[in-house]
């Protein structure tokens, strides 16, 4: 069946606490270990967090803003929640936690807030530019610049902006990640420039991220210019490298070299096809779309991720990033959404592929739900 691409011709007070790595006695304990730290320690610790910062948004003056930052944390806390297991590698994952639930936290805040952004085309550049401005002064060393509602419709926000993106970079500074700054801020800069031209006007913004895609992956041969956007649009590197900080420099070389675009792309062409049908009718972009029928989107994601298992077998203990790479699989395709009889078959060869751990996560989440994926469908946005 041919496809086409729709619409286009987060200041916490405590002591501080490190999250060091485990011993290689420990770490290599397998991922029995990694699932007792993730169920038993991690999640819990994520949730706190997710409910600090839904106590701030509920502060926020700005009805559209709060209505906005509370939509995100409610719909959205499966992505935190998510981006917290790579704590299940630290002996103290709490700093790392706090970092990642902030990190999203700002993600998933300004994606609402890009979605509902009506003003006009140039205007929406600029507003989004500086909005997810946020994004990258999130993982850097430098003070916050703030100012980054100066070109929205509403600005009063009671610092919640701010205090996200300074509660990240003091995760950061506990963790002593200030090291793999310099990797974080070119994938956090892709992030940001991809969330914006995908907000762009239908008319223009399949031309504009193929355009800037087609440039930023000319290093990946073979890798289309929505593999690569969508790659962009993860943000598992960034919280790879900053729980690996510390590692020597070519464990980091090798483990970038695994996420991005490899996971990554794997990762959000995961989402977007298990939405495909919901952005059809939304007219939202999707990049699954943009392949020529569903059965070459499966044989994409299928090679991704032998691409991407085949970089994760040259790190120096693979066995928590591959449960990374099928858990996304057991994540995704547990959905309801993946259900629907366009996509079922291809979804569940998909999970067939990616082996019994990740049959076994669907399983669980589509019974206990320990995410929080399966939440009620999120408002659309007003057009």
């Amino acid at each position: 069946m041919p496809l086409r691409e729709v619409g286009t011709t987060a200041t916490r007070q405590g002591p501080p606490q490190h999250g060091h790595r485990f011993g290689a006695g420990v770490s290599k304990a397998g991922n029995g270990w990694h699932l007792v730290r993730l169920f038993g320690t991690v999640l819990p610790l994520a949730r706190r967090e997710l409910a600090h910062w839904t106590a701030q948004a509920q502060a926020i003056p700005d009805a559209s803003l709060r209505r906005q930052a509370l939509a995100s944390l409610r719909f959205k806390r499966f992505h935190a929640l998510g981006a917290s297991v790579f704590g299940a590698q630290l002996a103290d994952p709490a700093p790392f936690v706090r970092f990642a639930v902030a990190y999203q936290t700002i993600s998933d805040y300004l994606d609402n807030l890009a979605d509902r952004d009506r003003q006009p085309d140039r205007l929406r550049e600029a507003n989004l530019t500086w909005l997810h401005q946020a994004m990258t002064d999130a993982v850097r060393l430098d003070p916050p610049a703030g100012g980054y509602y100066r070109l929205h419709t509403a600005r009063r926000d009671g610092g919640y902006l701010d205090a996200l993106v300074t509660a990240c970079q003091e995760a950061i500074a506990t963790l002593g990640a200030a090291s793999v700054s310099h990797r974080l801020l070119p994938l956090a800069r892709r992030y940001a420039r991809m969330q914006v031209l995908k907000h762009l006007e239908p008319g223009r913004r399949g031309a504009a991220l193929q355009a800037w895609a087609q440039e930023e992956a000319a290093r990946w041969p073979g890798v289309t210019w929505w593999e690569f956007a969508a790659s962009a649009g993860s943000t598992l590197g960034i919280f790879a490298l900053v729980a690996a900080a510390g590692d020597p420099e070519p464990v980091l070389d090798a483990l970038e070299a695994a996420y991005v675009p490899w996971v990554t792309a794997y990762h959000i062409l995961l989402d977007y096809l298990i939405d495909l049908e919901e952005d059809r009718r939304g007219g939202d972009f999707n990049f699954v779309a943009c392949y020529p029928s569903l059965e070459e989107a499966e044989a994409r994601l299928l090679h991704l991720a032998q691409e991407a298992l085949r970089r994760i077998d040259r790190l120096p203990e693979p066995a928590f990033h591959r449960l990374v790479l099928r858990g996304l699989a057991g994540l995704y395709l547990a959905d309801v959404k993946a259900e629907n009889a366009l996509l079922k078959p291809h979804a569940r060869r998909l999970l067939k592929d990616a082996g019994a751990a990740a049959r076994a996560l669907a399983w669980v989440c589509r019974r206990s739900n320990p995410f929080g994926q399966v939440a009620e469908l999120q408002p659309p946005p007003v057009r």
